[in-house]
């Protein structure tokens, strides 16, 4: 009969052989690398997955952002023409005939 293994200590001999046999390890030891490979596979989908969402929001936001920034310049180089002729007309309407506007016309249609 073989001495009994005291907890802490490691005797000369000791059986480091679980009690299934190494075949039993090996076999395990394959099952749990196969069940890792489609987790990994998935994991690897998912990753993919969230880069092509961030490309495509990026895009999206691009995209949806030009017509905005072109809308504001626009609307702003509108705006302040707007504002400058309400300013001559309230001071015409008001009796100052000796104000000015002057009008730049860069289109085709304002050279006719």
């Amino acid at each position: 009969m073989r001495p009994p293994i005291v907890a802490g200590s490691l005797t000369p001999g000791a059986r480091t052989t679980p009690p299934f046999g190494a075949t039993a390890v090996k076999a395990l030891v394959a099952q749990f690398e196969l069940q890792q490979k489609p987790a990994d596979e998935r994991i690897a989908a998912a990753v993919r997955a969230q880069t092509t969402l961030a490309w495509t929001l990026g895009v999206i936001c691009l995209v949806l952002m030009t017509p905005l920034a072109l809308i504001w310049r626009v609307s702003g180089s509108i705006g302040s023409r707007l504002l400058s002729a309400e300013g001559s007309a309230r001071s015409i309407a008001a009796g100052d005939l000796t104000r000015t506007q002057n009008l730049e016309m860069k289109a085709d249609i304002a050279a006719a």
